[in-house]
């Protein structure tokens, strides 16, 4: 069991990051001090990178949700061309989100 609580905690706050420690342990059926401590570890390890959030767009006011993904050669991949798509990412008014690879733009 103790192999597996990383990937059954991972789980667990991919439904809701936001529960407490003491939660997760209920649920994980360990003590509160050992989901810290995995917790720990995997930000550390850099499993877990950030905890962010889902919003409801709908409420919102936004009627339509467009999820764009273009593959793109790695020799095209510049610094002059990251940048070139960050600013045009900026300058379209209904964009919320974009990204490349880990890093966020907008």
């Amino acid at each position: 069991m103790r192999k597996e609580l990383p990937q059954r905690l991972l789980r667990e706050l991919l439904k809701n990051a936001k529960r407490s420690d003491r939660e997760l342990a209920k649920v994980l059926g360990v003590s509160q001090p050992t989901i810290t401590r995995t917790r720990h570890k995997l930000e550390l390890e850099g499993v877990i990178q950030d905890y962010t959030i889902v919003p409801d767009f709908k409420k919102l006011g936004f009627e339509l949700m467009v999820i764009g993904l273009v593959k793109v050669r790695p020799a095209a991949i510049t610094a002059e061309s990251i940048a070139k798509a960050k600013e045009y990412a900026e300058k379209v008014p209904q964009t919320i989100f974009s990204s490349f690879g880990e890093k966020a733009w907008v």
